[in-house]
């Protein structure tokens, strides 16, 4: 799973948090409800910013599998070996 600087932020690993850069975390999950069940298990506050109490992706992130941008609001489909990366979604104007 690849994560932007901001969310990389919110690992708790010990690293340092004055220097956010991406990141990478390994998660191997045979489907979506076990890649949720990872995040919540082994990043409570990552998984508190990207996925609802739903289950779904949160509000303002857009989940890309495989360098393909999900729908909202559609089921998603992932396998063992699968590249899933969150990317905060940006308003503008």
């Amino acid at each position: 799973m690849t994560l932007p600087a901001p969310l990389a932020a919110l690992l708790e690993d010990g690293s340092s948090p004055d220097v956010p850069r991406r990141r990478a975390i390994p998660i191997d999950a045979p489907d979506w409800q076990q890649v949720v069940r990872s995040l919540r298990e082994d990043h409570p506050l990552l998984a508190e910013r990207v996925v609802a109490p739903s289950g779904l992706p949160s509000d303002g992130i857009a989940v890309v599998v495989n360098g393909a941008i999900l729908p909202r609001g559609e089921a998603i489909e992932v396998e063992s070996g699968d590249e899933i990366s969150f990317i905060p979604q940006i308003a503008g104007g």
